[in-house]
């Protein structure tokens, strides 16, 4: 990982240096500062030299213009949003468009980004929306699958109001990713057993303490509806993470979907597919 990022430095701060054409320049920039760590390095001194190094001259080589530009968003000749940017500045302008006007009996939205005058123009498009259900996994830099087992990790074929069982979530990434978090949303019918509670069983805490003893994910939170546990780096593998659950009500119930992502590049994620889960 070390040798990634200080090669990925060394490499952007010589193409930028001799003036060649590199039109991954700021990706580079951006994959660089998600290789942060939890201690605010990228691991040692050289990488740390060499991305600073690469940095400056990015600033020095595509940032020599202080911002003074006017941008556009279009749709076809359609103007959805106009922004004047004037000066060095973090401040974002941003506009919500309604699925409706986006798409309008359409299955593709075409946008357009446009400015006009001097700076660099930085923008994010993100689609947030909630389907009734996911019919197909998505991998887009995870694999997650889910599982329900007896607390002695056996396979359970039915599941039955009163009892209690673990819920094993696994996790795959090919390449090693930082600042991760896992979310796993439980069917009406379950409780998640909050073993940091004076009234919960010791036992359980026991067994998972056990589970989870070279889990990546050394925090969670848990609430009502849902679990989040976070890791500050995932290495390139398979990890998994454990958590009980008891089943309180009959009924069939369903089942969302459990998420992983990178926190600070939600693009970098994976989630299985919506399911149904029968309590007897």
């Amino acid at each position: 990982h070390i040798a990634n990022v200080t090669s990925t430095a060394l490499a952007l701060d010589a193409l930028l240096q001799a003036k060649q054409p590199f039109e991954q320049a700021y990706q580079s920039v951006s994959w660089l500062l998600t290789q942060l760590n939890a201690q605010g390095s990228w691991g040692s001194t050289q990488s740390n030299a060499a991305v600073f190094r690469a940095l400056s001259t990015y600033y020095q080589t595509r940032e020599t213009d202080v911002p003074n530009f006017t941008a556009q968003v279009r749709q076809g000749e359609q103007i959805l949003q106009t922004a004047s940017f004037q000066g060095r500045s973090a401040a974002a302008q941003k506009q919500t468009v309604s699925f409706e006007q986006l798409y309008s009996q359409q299955s593709q939205a075409r946008l357009a980004f446009a400015k006009t005058g001097t700076g660099t123009l930085y923008y994010t498009l993100s689609q947030v929306f909630t389907p009734q259900q996911y019919a197909s996994p998505v991998n887009a830099g995870f694999e997650i699958m889910r599982t329900l087992t007896t607390p002695s990790g056996e396979a359970v074929s039915n599941v039955e109001a009163g009892q209690r069982y673990h819920i094993t979530l696994t996790i795959r990434t090919a390449a090693p990713r930082h600042f991760v978090v896992l979310e796993d949303f439980v069917p009406a019918g379950l409780e998640i057993v909050n073993t940091s509670l004076a009234t919960e069983s010791q036992q359980i805490e026991a067994e998972l303490a056990q589970t989870n003893a070279s889990s990546s994910f050394g925090n969670s939170e848990k609430y009502d509806g849902h679990l989040a546990a976070f890791a500050d780096y995932l290495p390139a593998g398979t990890h998994t993470y454990s958590y009980a659950v008891n089943a309180r009500t009959s009924g069939t119930f369903a089942w969302p979907s459990a998420w992983v992502s990178e926190m600070y590049e939600p693009a970098v994620f994976g989630r299985n597919e919506t399911s149904s889960l029968i309590i007897e």
